[in-house]
């Protein structure tokens, strides 16, 4: 038949009238290897790996070492504190753990920490990051609170910081895990956990309550 005259790269149809044609005959540029994929370039295509992943950038986990806690309490919209002097963080990967200051933590000490900062050059734009907390606070006379991940410049006031996941609620009976999802814009950018509300007396992880606390994040491109 006439259409089977036709020929494509120097292949003629079979019977069938099929072409059989290798990547190769439709790429121009390099072909892909396994696990890369094809993307447009500036002025043409191109081939490049997989940018997804699910990398650790910190996991803090508390052991139940000797550590003084004090007497400090919390304020409605101060940083909520993690424990970082003692390995309580098992991995700490592109991530700087900035000084629980007082101007908005209940103390300023360098052995705990307020928020986590990224550099620019580690987090292009469009990287997201992922943050779970499962926190446990210590309530020496009941009350409760709800906490954030929010986002800010460095060492920010509550009205300064934007929200980035659900408000979890906590009380001296239950708890819920706070999630938090931050993209990246190209600039450097901080996030900590934050007081949304309270009530009662509420004060830093104890070594007795610290086996209950847990705090992931990561990237997940």
């Amino acid at each position: 038949m006439s259409y089977q005259s036709i020929t494509v790269n120097n292949q003629q149809p079979n019977q069938a009238g099929d072409i059989t044609l290798n990547l190769s005959n439709l790429i121009t540029v390099a072909s892909p290897t396994q696990n890369q994929v094809l993307k447009k370039a500036a002025s043409d295509w191109a081939t490049g790996a997989l940018t997804t992943s699910a990398g650790p950038i910190a996991d803090h986990f508390y052991p139940n070492n000797g550590y003084g806690a004090g007497v400090y309490t919390y304020d409605q919209g101060d940083y909520f504190i993690l424990r970082k002097a003692n390995n309580e963080f098992h991995i700490e990967n592109q991530v700087t753990l900035l000084q629980a200051r007082s101007t908005y933590s209940p103390q300023n000490n360098s052995n705990w920490l307020q928020e986590f900062g990224f550099a620019a050059a580690n987090y292009p734009a469009g990287a997201v990051v992922l943050f779970r907390a499962v926190p446990s606070p210590n309530m020496p006379s009941g009350g409760e609170m709800s906490i954030q991940w929010r986002s800010s410049g460095a060492n920010q006031s509550y009205a300064n910081s934007s929200p980035i996941g659900n408000v979890a609620h906590i009380d001296d009976t239950y708890g819920s895990t706070a999630y938090g999802v931050y993209v990246s814009t190209g600039s450097a950018f901080y996030v900590g956990l934050r007081v949304v509300s309270k009530s009662g007396i509420i004060r830093p992880t104890t070594t007795s309550t610290s086996v209950f606390q847990q705090v992931t994040i990561k990237r997940l491109n």
